[in-house]
């Protein structure tokens, strides 16, 4: 029995199914917490999203109607300006000249108590004016709106402005338009202070209903402040002590006001989140357009949303806690349901294990478990077959180990445990046993071998190889399997050869040995026999090639003795006969002429003949070279070069589709020039020859076949045509010598193909070849019958 678990499989298959459980129910939770969570916060961004969209849409419509009640006073102050630059022009353009008071008196009625002129510099300093409270102001100090100054100086249109409130408190409405003089030398002002019954009408497009509209609409929105770009609080004065900003809330109107952007500050310790927005002034950009614009100021308490939010958590929380349990009691319920069979099968297979192959597996109602007894009873089935074949195999060894026609020992290092009939045949008398015995005592050679291969089986197993003996490493033949042959030193003089192989039984630094010992003494003879045989048989193969090579000797010597010895006389003999034409004059008779000319013929016939027998014997040792060759391109070449050289020849040739061929190309062109040139030769005198050159399949073959319509001859010579020097013809009536076809015939035989003939006299000849078997068997596939 193996130690005891620390879980049983019960512990293991519960805390498997609660932890799957727990964790399904976390991860279901933690996702719906986070869903909820965003919800949550979506809905609370909402709210604070549509609150300041909807005052920042509604400060649209308050500027447009301020726009719209401002724009009531542009006619007369127009008139009222015009009056003024006329009056400038009228001066010589020098205001220093003009009474203003007095042109202000000239203005409409209803507003000469309340208006003002200025006339403003290249420099943007107010140099003439009836407002004494703003003489020599100068512009500058207001970059942006000095600029737009500088552009109305140097423009001739009226620019009327909005209804602004002054700088300083307790400061009028004053509405402003502006207009160049002529000459573009000082910008005409003036300022019209708004303190009538209509102002009333004004102030209902305040912010105050917008800012109280949008307080009532979003309970989370605690104060919303409306800030001037100047840092003037418009609404929300009494949450300032003095009506002020700040000095940090001071720097973050400004900020918002320069970047234009959104800044959200938040302050957990009270559940305030605070955002500061810029509200443009949304109209047509008026001198004093920047001015106009407002930051507000949103309050917002989380506290509803910090609610909320903890209410979610703990509800998960408690619902993980719950669910938690509860996957506790069903993965309880589950293991009891599942491992109470189990249980009893792990008993029973206990028994079994026990030694008690007898013992049955319960019947199960579940499935899984079915399979699993199934199982057992087949494994208990298939040791108590194993046992039975171990036992058998056990008896096989024993038989093989003991009848072996080898002799085999098992021993441990040199001293032998067991050995079989053989060994003991081999090395002891009859009676006697090897067991127990040492190795040494017996067979010294074999037992040099096993210290051998332990030495080696040692570096090998424990990796020590550094000084290893590389003829003791290759004897390890296979995986830890060693094989030598030793010789015996017996008292005859000859002694026994003994091939010896030992393998390891088992693994580990210091196995069982089993060692297999053959005698090949009488396999070694046999072998050194043989070896000397074969060295006769090279021997008298080199004397025969040598012959051969003395042979090929002879045959060239032969053949240089044909080139040149032969022909010296028959030039000697041409030379002589036209020497004794030229000195015998007239004294040649017409019938010594034709013996003369006979002379030259046999001469010209006779050199014909040695080059014919000179390409015959180089023939067989010209060198191979093989190639694919394109039939049909190699026959036109052929024939068109053997009608040109002809042409007085009435010969018509037609050539068939031929499929391409494998061979040494330069052997095949003489081939077909033979061949189509004695088709052209032998054809009958005064009648149109037909040669015709094709290809056709015969049992998978592909034979090429030049026919023609000639002379023809008896098929009783067929077998002596292709022979040397045999002409069929008189001797004279055709030009040749007899060797063509024989070279023919020897071209295709180095093909490892054959050629035939076929022919009757005065119908003409079809001669038919074929070359390498294999390549013209795929070849023949392509020919359409």
């Amino acid at each position: 029995m193996g130690p005891s678990p620390r879980f049983t499989i019960s512990t293991s298959l519960m805390i498997v199914i609660t932890f799957f459980c727990i964790s399904v129910i976390i991860g279901i939770s933690y996702f719906s917490y986070i869903e909820t969570s965003q919800n949550i916060n979506n809905s609370y961004d909402r709210e604070v999203q549509a609150s300041e969209n909807l005052f920042l849409k509604s400060s649209v419509y308050i500027h447009k109607g301020l726009k719209l009640w401002d724009s009531t006073y542009n006619d007369n102050l127009k008139r009222n300006i015009q009056t003024l630059i006329a009056a400038y022009t009228k001066s010589g353009s020098n205001p220093g000249q003009l009474n203003l008071s007095e042109i202000v008196a000239e203005f409409d009625p209803l507003y000469k108590d309340r208006i003002d002129v200025y006339f403003i510099n290249s420099s943007g300093i107010i140099e003439y004016t009836t407002d004494e409270t703003e003489y020599q102001l100068d512009f500058k100090i207001w970059p942006d709106f000095w600029n737009k100054i500088r552009r109305m100086m140097q423009s001739d249109d009226f620019f009327p402005d909005d209804i602004v409130k002054g700088f300083l408190p307790g400061a009028p409405l004053r509405k402003f338009v502006y207009q160049s003089t002529p000459d573009h030398h000082y910008l005409a002002q003036i300022g019209l202070t708004v303190q009538n019954d209509s102002v009333k009408e004004r102030r209902e497009l305040s912010y105050s209903n917008l800012v109280s509209y949008v307080l009532s609409e979003n309970p989370d929105l605690k104060t919303l402040h409306v800030i001037s770009s100047m840092g003037n609080l418009i609404i929300g004065k009494k949450d300032y002590p003095g009506g002020r900003l700040d000095e940090e809330t001071r720097k973050i109107v400004e900020s918002v006001f320069s970047t234009r952007e959104r800044i959200i500050i938040t302050d957990p310790r009270n559940q305030l989140v605070t955002t500061y927005i810029f509200i443009p002034n949304n109209i047509e950009k008026t001198p004093s357009a920047n001015y106009i614009n407002r930051v507000g100021k949103f309050v917002f308490s989380t506290e509803e949303h910090d609610r909320r939010m903890g209410n979610n958590f703990l509800l998960h929380f408690f619902l993980v806690l719950f669910a938690s349990l509860f996957s506790i009691i069903v993965a309880a319920l589950i293991t009891y349901r599942i491992t109470s069979p189990l249980n009893l099968l792990v008993t029973e297979i206990d028994r079994i294990a026990e030694g008690n192959l007898d013992q049955q597996i319960s019947e199960t109602m579940h499935p899984e478990l079915g399979q699993i007894a199934n199982a057992v009873r087949t494994m208990v089935f298939q040791i108590t077959g194993t046992i039975r074949e171990l036992q058998a195999s056990e008896s096989r060894f024993r038989s093989l180990f003991y009848t072996a026609t080898d002799a085999i020992l098992i021993a441990d290092d040199d001293q032998i445990i067991e050995a079989n009939l053989m060994a003991e045949m081999q090395f002891l008398e009859s009676g006697v046993t090897l067991s127990g015995m040492y190795m040494e005592d017996i067979c010294p050679q074999v037992s040099t071998c096993i210290r051998e291969f332990q030495k080696v089986y040692t570096e090998q197993t424990t990796g020590s190889d550094q000084n290893k003996d590389s003829r003791k490493t290759q004897e390890i033949t296979g995986p830890n399997i060693y094989e030598t042959d030793v010789k015996t030193d017996d008292s005859d003089e000859t002694g026994r050869i003994l091939n010896v192989r030992i393998v390891p039984l088992g693994s580990g630094t210091h196995p069982l040995l089993q060692i297999q010992i053959r005698d090949i003494t009488k396999r070694v003879k046999m072998e050194e026999e043989i070896q000397n045989l074969n060295e006769d048989l090279e021997r008298q193969v080199a004397e025969r090639t040598a012959s051969l090579q003395a042979t090929i000797a002879d045959l060239d010597s032969f053949s240089y003795t044909v080139s040149h010895d032969l022909r010296a006389p028959l030039r000697t003999i041409d030379g002589n006969a036209h020497i004794l034409v030229m000195k015998g004059g007239d004294m040649i008779t017409p019938e010594l002429h034709q013996y003369i000319d006979r002379i030259h013929k046999s001469i010209k016939k006779m050199d014909n003949l040695i080059d014919d027998l000179l390409k015959f014997s180089r023939m067989s040792r010209k060198p191979f070279e093989k190639t694919d060759i394109d039939m049909n391109q190699l026959v036109a070449e052929v024939v068109d070069e053997l009608l040109a050289s002809d042409i007085l020849s009435h010969t018509h040739v037609k050539i068939s589709q031929l499929p391409g061929a494998q061979g040494d190309q330069t052997l095949i062109r003489q081939v077909l020039i033979n061949l189509i040139s004695n088709a052209i030769k032998f054809g009958k005198p005064g009648v149109t020859n037909e040669v015709t050159i094709s290809a056709q399949s015969i049992e998978g073959l592909v034979w090429y076949c030049v026919q023609d319509t000639g002379i023809g001859f008896d098929m009783q010579y067929a077998d002596r045509i292709f022979e040397v020097f045999l002409q069929l013809n008189p001797a004279g009536s055709f030009e040749g010598t007899g060797v063509g076809l024989a070279i023919v015939k020897r071209i295709i035989q180095r093909h490892g193909g054959r050629i035939h003939v076929s022919s009757q006299e005065g119908e003409g000849s079809t001669f038919s070849f074929t070359l390498d078997e294999q390549y013209n068997r795929e070849n023949g596939k392509q020919i359409t019958r």
